[in-house]
């Protein structure tokens, strides 16, 4: 009983993280979509002039993390709202499993994958910072850990119930 409690705690914590990531990512395309109507727009994250979310979110890096063509490129924050509401719906709306929870695994690590890359275009070719972005990097990472803690959980949780 007590490993139950802890799994849903668990997705509890995840929920909250993806949450906070889905928010995180809506004011980033909001304000993608602000400057592009209002060049002249400053974001509440546009804090001096190296740290300037506005400068990092509008590069060419922005959409299609910059490796897609023109043509295809969705808005980086539209990747993350596909995202986030994948992972919601594995943890929300599917019984707790070990394939759905090496799939969430597999998301976390891909969406880790992507915060190394555009923590390394922010920092060395961009070269401003994102207080938006660093703080998505985290929640990214937050995700990846609480989805192995989740899953093994899981995996005790069905050993002791083969067990009996």
């Amino acid at each position: 009983m007590e490993l139950q409690r802890k799994l849903h705690r668990t997705d509890r914590i995840l929920m909250v993280i993806i949450a906070v990531g889905f928010l995180l990512n809506t004011y980033a395309f909001y304000v993608e979509l602000k400057h592009e109507y209002d060049p002249s727009y400053q974001a509440l994250c546009d804090v001096n002039s190296v740290i300037s979310c506005t400068k990092v979110i509008t590069t060419k890096w922005g959409k299609g993390f910059g490796i897609l063509p023109e043509s295809v490129a969705f808005r980086n924050p539209i990747f993350g709202f596909v995202f986030y509401t994948l992972m919601l719906l594995m943890i929300m709306a599917i019984k707790p499993n070990i394939i759905v929870c090496k799939s969430i695994i597999f998301l976390a690590i891909l969406s880790n994958l992507a915060t190394i890359y555009l923590s390394i275009l922010m920092i060395y070719i961009i070269q401003y910072f994102c207080l938006i972005c660093i703080i998505s990097y985290i929640v990214n990472f937050l995700l990846l850990i609480y989805s192995i803690v989740r899953y093994q959980l899981l995996k005790q949780l069905k050993s002791k119930s083969k067990l009996r």
